[in-house]
């Protein structure tokens, strides 16, 4: 493949080992995906960040990068850790586990990335223009930044955005090229959708189908922010689909294969997660992919004058730069027995569900917390879990 002369210096270890070590990954990712050339990126999202998921050879191997002098060179920020890191004991998360949890952040700030600990970096935090090539390594936050900002990324793993975020460079090949953005499916939609559970599920039911490819979606684009980030979650969840268009996006349907999603389909999902099943919650997450400001602002209007029930627990996700601009609002919800955890995912948390009823309106979270933790989880809307947990 060809190298610039500045990339045959990164490879030569020129600008230390740790450089060499991120090109060499990258070398060995082009030639897996016949990339003849290496091209720089303005920014990168790196995933894969919570303790739970690393452990300690994750965290060795970081800070040998650390130690051999790499550096980001690129404004690069990180995904959710495994709890909060102010008040990680509300999460019930013992204390080792939150100090390993803030090596991990530290490491990366010794890295040069900014600890926003944030799945939707497009929001605030790391936002493309239109054409850049980035390299994003969230799955959710892959699909929004090629459909609905028109940047460029493949869908990243952490390491190779890590990497990639070491040497300015990402390997050139599928959703870099415009040969690999072509759409080859026409997804027909045979049911309403209605509020973000619903765009999740369209998401999530549209992976389903098709597994990979990129879909031409037939329907007008969600407008509202909680619904695009719903859509994109419950998509990267059953797919390894990295880009959408809608609509209004292509006039000419060319080469493309038609796909129906009936309203049987749509049953059957809403069914296996058990949408409209849950007469009582232990826990209950929203917030995934993270809150914005907004949507924090918007919950504790819907929650004003009321009070969590027991010891149950509905717990909100968000990114750090959101509850920085929500601090108000959060102090409100914490009087009601409501938690914002900031920079944080249920899903990669060190805890046991086990025996508890758990909901979310997030169909990316319910696939998540049954995959990985081996719980039944019951999908419900925000509404209706707030009145079901809130008196």
């Amino acid at each position: 493949m060809f190298l610039s002369k500045e990339e045959e210096r990164m490879l030569n270890g020129d600008f230390g080992e740790g450089v060499r070590i991120a090109m060499k990954l990258l070398i060995g990712l082009s030639k897996a995906f016949e990339a003849e050339r290496l091209i720089e990126i303005t920014r990168a999202h790196i995933a894969g960040i919570s303790y739970e998921n690393i452990g300690e050879e994750g965290l060795d191997f970081l800070k040998s990068l650390v130690d051999k002098g790499a550096k980001v060179r690129v404004p690069t920020t990180i995904n959710p850790c495994g709890t909060d890191l102010e008040i990680w004991y509300e999460m019930g998360v013992d204390e080792k586990f939150y100090e390993k949890q803030m090596e991990v952040v530290e490491t990366y700030k010794k890295l040069g990335a900014k600890a926003s600990c944030s799945c939707t970096p497009y929001v605030l935090d790391n936002v493309p223009n239109k054409y850049e090539h980035v390299a994003f390594a969230e799955s959710s936050a892959v699909i929004y930044v090629n459909s609905f900002i028109g940047s460029y990324t493949n869908k990243e793993s952490g390491l190779s955005a890590l990497a990639c975020a070491i040497t300015g460079r990402t390997p050139y090949y599928g959703l870099h090229t415009e040969e690999g953005r072509k759409p080859n499916f026409y997804v027909k939609i045979d049911f309403n959708v209605e509020g973000h559970l619903m765009w999740g599920v369209l998401g999530y039911l549209t992976g389903k189908k098709l597994g990979n490819g990129i879909p031409i979606i037939a329907h007008k684009k969600p407008e509202n922010l909680i619904d695009i980030k719903e859509f994109c979650g419950g998509l990267s969840a059953s797919s390894g689909i990295g880009m959408v268009y809608f609509e209004e996006d292509i006039k000419e349907k060319k080469n493309v294969k038609e796909i129906v999603l009936t309203k049987e389909d749509m049953k059957e999902v809403l069914n296996d997660f058990n949408y409209g099943k849950a007469e009582k919650l232990d826990y209950f997450f929203t917030g995934c992919p993270h809150l914005s400001s907004q949507d924090i602002i918007n919950i504790e209007k819907m929650t004003f004058n009321k009070k969590v029930k027991n010891n149950s627990k509905l717990w909100l996700f968000a990114s750090k730069s959101a509850s920085e601009t929500s601090s108000n609002e959060i102090l409100k919800l914490r009087k009601r027995g409501i938690y914002v955890f900031s920079g944080a995912c249920p899903v990669i948390a060190p805890l046991s569900y086990k025996e508890m009823k758990v909901g979310t309106d997030s169909i990316k979270a319910a696939h998540y917390l049954r995959s990985l933790k081996g719980i039944d989880v019951y999908l419900i809307d925000l509404k209706d879990a707030i009145k079901m947990m809130l008196e």
